[in-house]
């Protein structure tokens, strides 16, 4: 399974942001408990996540080998 780490907008925390809510169309909401905001994070940033932590993974476990 593939954790993704989604910073907040509005005050860069990353550590409890968590899935909240979707929008009419569809589209995942997410809550910052520090600040208390919500927002929508567009398909293509989390696809460049997935990308980037498959990456690092990749890389882990290059320097295993």
């Amino acid at each position: 399974m593939l954790l993704e780490a989604i910073a907040c907008k509005h005050c860069g925390q990353t550590q409890h942001v968590k899935r909240y809510d979707t929008t009419r169309s569809g589209t995942q909401r997410y809550r910052c408990y520090d600040c208390g905001r919500t927002a929508l994070v567009a398909r293509f940033e989390c696809s460049q996540l997935r990308i980037d932590a498959c990456i690092g993974i990749f890389h882990a476990l290059s320097a295993l080998a």
